[in-house]
C-alpha cells in the first residue's frame, strides 16, 4: 500500500521525495492553502506520486514545484506562480520550465489552475516545459507565459503524444526571440508544438488529440503562432499516429512578437487555431473569434497546413508531390485576418505571402469541406482568398465567403486566391511533347480519373467545389476572381457562384469566376465547369469577363476577347485593349448570359443556372 499523509503546511511539502517519510510514490492530500515565505527549490523528480490539492493554493513558487513527474495523478492543484528561468542555460538541457514541473510523462490530470507567470529561455508551460504521452483533463492557465529563445504554451512548451481536452488559456503567451537574428518562436494558448508520437504497433489504439479547448489570451510569436496550437511537428514514420482536433476556438488576438500590424512583418504561419501544421491533421467545427495578424502564411484556423516535406526541402520552396491524409470540416472564421509586409524590414521572408479565412495556404494538406468565413481578409502580399490564399493539390468543397477580400498585389479570390496543382504534369520522358494535344474529351475524361493513367500523367489536382462568394473581391495589379484569382496545373472550378463584385482599379486579368487561368507544355487544363458569377460590378483595366479574364496556353497569353471559343466562356464586350478603364454591369436579364457557354455547356440565364447548381449540390449532399 503507498505511503498517505495530508499537507498542511510548506515544511511538510518540502519533505515530498526527500525523506523516507515521505516517498516519491505516495498518495498526498493538501488540506489547507500553502504559503510559500522564500524561494522555492524544486522538489526531486518523482515517479507514481498521487497529488490531490482539494482547490487549495500552492505558492508563490520562484521555480517548478517538480523537478520531473513520471505515472502521476494530479487533480485539484492551483498555482501561484512567480518563476523568471532567463538566467539558465539552454545547452545544459534544463531550460525546460513549468509551474508544475520542468516534464511530465504519462501523467493524468484533472481539474488543476496556474496562476501568476512563467518566464524563461525556451519551452515553457504554465503547468509543464514539457510533456509526453500524458492526458490531461480541463487544465486552466492564467498565468503570462514567455519564453526568449524557443517554444511556450498555456499548458506546456513543447508536447509529445498527449491528449487535452476541456483546457483553457486566459494569459498572454509570448514566444519572442531577443532580437532578430534569433531562432523562431513557437506559441500556442495550449501547446507550443506539439508531435504525435509513433505507434507502439499498427494495432496501438492511443491516438493523440485536443477536444474543447478555448484559448482567450494573446499570442504572439516570431513565427509559427496559434489560439490553441503553434505548431504540429512532423513524425517521419509511417506509423505516425493521426492528430484531431475537435470543438475548439480562439477567442484571443494572434499576432508578430513586438506587435501591431506591420512590427516584424517578416514574421510567418500564424492560424486562430494552429500555426503550423506540419503532417496530416483533422480539424473538425473550430472557430476563430479575434484578430490574427502577421507577415506570411496567415489564417483564421490554420496558418500553413502542409504534408511533412522529404528531405532537406522545407515548407516554404517545397512543393508537395501527394496529397496528404488531412482535413478541415466545418470550421468558421469571425474575425479580421490580415497580412502585412514592411520592404524594410530586415527580417522579410522569401516566400509568398498567403492569406486566407480558414488558412493561409494548403500544400498537400487535403481536404477543406463545409468551411465559412464571416468577416474581411485584408493583405498588402499576394494569394489572398476568402478561404485560402493558396491552394495546392488539395480540394475546396461546399465553402462560402462572406468577408470582403482586398488585397493590394496579385492572385485574389472570393474562396481561393491561387489554385495550383503540382503533379498533374507527364512522367518524365513518357510522351514526347508533339502528343500532350489531346482531344477535349479524352482531357475531361482523363481528369476525373482518381489513379494514374495509362498515358503517365499522375492526377493531383487542385479542385474548388460546390463553393459561394457573397463578398466583394479588390486586388491589385492583376489576376482578380469571384472564385479564384489564378487557376494552374490543371486546377479546376466545378459548381460554383460568385454574387460578389470584383473589382481593380489599375489591374487586369479580373474574371467573375476566375481571373487567370495558367497552362504550361504537359500540364493538364485548367477547367471552369457549371459555374456562374452573378456580380453586379466587374472592373479592371485589360482583360475583363464576368467569368475569365485570361488564359496563358503554352506561353501565349490570350484574353477572354481572343480565345478559342472551345476553351472559354466568351461575351462580345470581353475585352478592351490598350490602358483604357472599363467596368461590366451584370443584371438578371442581360441577354447575354444566354449566350455564354462553358466549356460546351450552355447556361440559360443566370437565375436559371443558380438554381441548377444550387439543386446539384442538395442531390450531392
Amino acid at each position: 500500500m503507498p505511503i498517505r499523509r495530508d499537507i498542511t503546511c510548506a515544511e511538510e511539502l518540502m519533505k515530498i521525495g526527500r525523506d523516507p517519510n515521505y516517498p516519491g510514490n505516495g498518495v498526498y492530500t493538501i488540506r489547507k492553502d500553502i504559503q510559500i515565505a522564500s524561494p522555492w527549490v524544486s522538489l526531486p523528480g518523482v515517479q507514481g506520486i498521487e497529488l490531490y490539492g482539494e482547490g487549495y493554493w500552492i505558492g508563490p513558487l520562484s521555480a517548478p514545484l517538480f523537478e520531473s513527474i513520471t505515472d502521476g495523478v494530479i487533480q485539484h492543484v492551483r498555482l501561484e506562480l512567480a518563476i523568471d528561468a532567463r538566467g539558465g542555460d539552454p545547452s545544459s538541457g534544463l531550460e525546460a520550465v513549468g509551474g508544475l514541473a520542468r516534464q511530465g510523462v504519462r501523467m493524468d490530470m484533472d481539474a488543476c489552475e496556474a496562476y501568476g507567470s512563467v518566464t524563461g529561455l525556451s519551452h515553457m508551460g504554465g503547468f509543464f516545459g514539457r510533456m509526453i504521452d500524458s492526458d490531461v483533463w480541463g487544465l486552466h492557465n492564467y498565468a503570462n507565459v514567455t519564453a526568449t529563445a524557443g517554444m511556450v504554451g498555456g499548458v506546456a512548451g513543447e508536447g509529445r503524444g498527449n491528449r487535452y481536452r476541456d483546457c483553457w488559456n486566459h494569459g498572454r503567451i509570448a514566444a519572442m526571440g531577443l532580437d532578430i537574428e534569433e531562432a523562431p518562436g513557437v506559441a500556442g494558448g495550449v501547446i507550443g508544438q506539439e508531435t504525435p508520437a509513433m505507434r507502439a504497433h499498427e494495432e496501438d489504439p492511443r491516438e493523440p488529440f485536443i477536444e474543447f479547448c478555448t484559448n482567450r489570451g494573446a499570442i504572439e510569436a516570431y513565427s509559427d503562432a496559434g489560439g490553441i496550437v503553434g505548431c504540429v511537428a512532423s513524425e517521419s514514420d509511417t506509423r505516425s499516429a493521426p492528430f484531431t482536433m475537435l470543438w475548439c476556438g480562439n477567442f484571443g488576438e494572434i499576432s508578430c512578437s513586438g506587435s501591431g500590424l506591420r512590427a516584424r512583418a517578416g514574421n510567418k504561419r500564424f492560424g486562430g487555431i494552429i500555426g503550423f501544421a506540419q503532417r496530416p491533421c483533422f480539424l473538425t467545427e473550430c472557430y476563430n473569434q479575434n484578430k490574427v495578424c502577421g507577415g506570411a502564411f496567415v489564417g483564421g484556423i490554420v496558418g500553413l497546413g502542409q504534408r511533412a516535406p522529404s528531405g532537406e526541402d522545407t515548407p516554404e520552396n517545397s512543393c508537395a508531390s501527394a496529397r496528404g491524409d488531412g482535413a478541415i470540416e466545418n470550421c468558421a472564421n469571425y474575425d479580421v485576418i490580415c497580412l502585412a509586409r514592411d520592404d524594410a524590414s530586415p527580417c522579410q521572408t522569401d516566400v509568398s505571402e498567403c492569406v486566407g479565412g480558414i488558412a493561409g495556404a494548403l500544400i498537400g494538406f487535403g481536404n477543406l469541406y463545409s468551411c465559412q468565413n464571416k468577416m474581411t481578409i485584408c493583405s498588402d502580399g499576394a494569394n489572398a482568398g476568402g478561404l485560402v490564399g493558396l491552394l495546392e493539390d488539395g480540394d475546396v468543397q461546399s465553402c462560402q465567403n462572406e468577408g470582403f477580400v482586398h488585397s493590394s498585389s496579385d492572385s485574389v479570390g472570393g474562396i481561393v486566391g491561387c489554385a495550383r496543382s503540382s503533379g498533374s504534369r507527364l512522367k518524365e520522358n513518357s510522351q514526347p511533347e508533339e502528343e500532350l494535344e489531346l482531344e477535349k474529351a479524352s482531357e475531361k475524361a482523363f481528369i476525373n480519373e482518381a489513379a494514374a493513367s495509362e498515358d503517365g500523367r499522375i492526377e493531383e489536382l487542385s479542385r474548388i467545389e460546390e463553393c459561394e462568394n457573397h463578398g466583394e473581391i479588390e486586388g491589385g495589379s492583376k489576376d482578380i476572381g469571384g472564385i479564384a484569382g489564378c487557376l494552374a496545373g490543371g486546377a479546376r472550378v466545378e459548381r460554383c457562384i460568385n454574387w460578389g463584385s470584383v473589382r481593380s482599379a489599375s489591374g487586369e486579368h479580373v474574371g467573375g469566376i476566375a481571373g487567370y487561368a495558367f497552362r504550361m507544355a504537359g500540364d493538364l487544363p485548367n477547367a471552369v465547369d457549371n459555374s456562374i458569377s452573378l456580380a453586379p460590378h466587374i472592373q479592371g483595366v485589360r482583360g475583363v469577363h464576368r467569368v475569365l479574364g485570361a488564359e496563358r496556353e503554352m506561353g501565349e497569353t490570350r484574353l477572354s476577347g481572343q480565345a478559342d471559343r472551345g476553351a472559354l466562356l466568351l461575351g462580345d464586350n470581353a475585352f478592351m485593349g490598350g490602358t483604357a478603364y472599363r467596368e461590366e454591369t451584370v443584371t438578371a436579364d442581360d441577354p447575354q448570359l444566354g449566350e455564354d457557354r462553358l466549356h460546351g455547356r450552355s447556361v440559360s440565364s443566370a437565375i436559371a443556372a443558380a438554381e441548377s447548381i444550387r439543386e446539384m449540390k442538395r442531390g450531392a449532399s
